[in-house]
């Protein structure tokens, strides 16, 4: 469960199309959707939550498949940049104009060099440095 994130969506749903009556003007056609099935479009961006473990490579390589990447937060428990020596990056190549570090982060500890974010209510949006062979949900942005 992805309990304590929040996403906004929006869903539009129709069922055949509206006959006109006599009395009533002609409906315009609904606005098509710019993102693929399964994705919700947010500021000129198509984004999907993919409620299933993945490790950060595993997460990456299911959204290239998808002609996308991991999403990158540039403002205000997901994977979303690795570590590339000694600072963090976007997989999609972004620089870092943001961070929300949880109290005493990045540890590095073992090794962790990847970024997840709690989704537990005390911590809620705070970001953890993590191993990047731990399964976690994870979202994917289009372009």
């Amino acid at each position: 469960s992805v309990s304590g994130m929040l996403f906004p969506l929006i869903v539009g749903l129709t069922i055949g199309p509206t006959v006109p009556t006599a009395s009533s003007n002609p409906e315009p056609p609904p606005t098509q959707n710019p993102c693929p099935s399964g994705y919700t479009s947010w500021y000129n961006n198509c984004y999907k939550l993919v409620e299933e473990h993945k490790t950060w490579e595993e997460a990456q390589l299911a959204c290239e498949q998808e002609k996308g990447n991991l999403a990158s937060i540039d403002y205000t428990l997901l994977f979303f940049g690795q570590e590339g020596s000694d600072s963090y990056s976007w997989s999609d190549g972004w620089p870092v104009f943001f961070t929300n570090w949880g109290p005493g982060e990045p540890t590095n500890e073992k090794g962790e060099g990847c970024v997840s974010m709690h989704s537990s209510p005390h911590l809620h949006g705070v970001w953890n440095d993590t191993l990047c062979n731990s399964a976690k949900f994870f979202k994917m942005n289009l372009h």
